[in-house]
């Protein structure tokens, strides 16, 4: 078939229930609503139907996009917002760990390792789907760790009157806090799509957001999967990803599964001795707050 060249369709299309078409040019995303209906239809006897076509502008306020809109709207299970998302996954994974009620409640005649076991494949799981894609700012990665705490506090039947530190909540658990996690799984993720084919939309994404030659974007302090990831890798590789010979740089570096294996090990290192400090000076700074308050008495 000559469909790619004649009505210049994307190289690698399939049929599937829902699918997205994603470009920079709205002329072209109306021309393939006119083409697909007649061209499904008549050669494949497949229909398309209009009325469930969505369009989602995806950019900041001053550009006429509705970011509340774009932000809320669900693709493969997640919201492209990652603070709407967050907040969506602390809200399901609470759900689920109330559906365990039973649990929870009943711990004598549970062992604390069933617990958690069903915490980490009902639960966790709920609360991380999809987390190799945000990217967190400093008050997410806080707020989704302690919307885990909670929830293993109350696996534990540990109550705010029972005295427990932070270190030794997660060592009672055997957890890795939920921030770290998602450190650990973003590499991952990373490194994965690094080894795809260069014709893979995020390939191109990706070649667009780092070739020289394009435009420069928005400028500002903006937290985003490119920048945490610039930010993350220049800790521990003392580099940034910047620029497309950076980006080139670190595809080669992705192709040797080994070597990638011990930057992601790294970065996910370099953040947990990063979060250790952040916890022992929040630490510190709440001694002295409450000295303050017993001299004032």
């Amino acid at each position: 078939m000559n469909y790619i060249y004649i009505y210049g369709l994307p190289e690698s299309l399939v049929y599937a229930d829902d699918t997205d078409f994603v470009s920079f040019v709205r002329e072209y995303l109306d021309r393939l609503i006119t083409v697909l209906g007649p061209l499904f239809r008549e050669d494949f006897k497949l229909i398309v139907n209009d009325d469930k076509t969505e369009n989602t502008l995806v950019g900041h306020s001053d550009m006429g996009a509705d970011q509340k809109a774009w932000r809320n709207t669900k693709k493969l299970g997640s919201l492209l917002g990652v603070e709407e998302d967050v907040t969506r996954r602390i809200q399901h994974a609470n759900v689920s760990l109330n559906k365990l009620e039973k649990l929870w409640k009943h711990r004598s005649l549970v062992a604390l390792d069933v617990r958690l076991k069903a915490y980490r494949a009902l639960v966790e799981s709920v609360l991380l789907y999809n987390c190799g894609t945000w990217a967190l700012s400093s008050l997410l990665a806080d707020k989704i760790d302690r919307a885990q705490r909670k929830m293993l506090r109350r696996v534990l039947g540990v109550t705010w009157r029972d005295k427990i530190t932070i270190e030794n909540l997660y060592a009672r658990c055997n957890v890795v806090p939920a921030s770290v996690q998602v450190v650990n799984a973003r590499w991952r993720l990373f490194g994965h799509v690094l080894r795809m084919n260069e014709n893979v939309p995020a390939r191109q994404a990706m070649y667009c957001y780092f070739n020289e030659k394009s435009h420069k974007g928005r400028q500002g302090n903006f937290c985003t999967i490119a920048s945490v990831l610039s930010d993350e890798y220049k800790s521990v590789c003392l580099k940034s990803i910047k620029t497309k010979a950076d980006y080139e740089a670190v595809v080669e570096l992705a192709q040797d599964r080994e070597q990638w294996k011990g930057i992601v090990q790294n970065v996910t290192q370099k953040y947990c001795e990063s979060r250790r400090e952040k916890v022992i000076k929040q630490r510190e700074v709440r001694k002295k707050t409450e000295a303050k308050r017993e001299e004032k008495k």
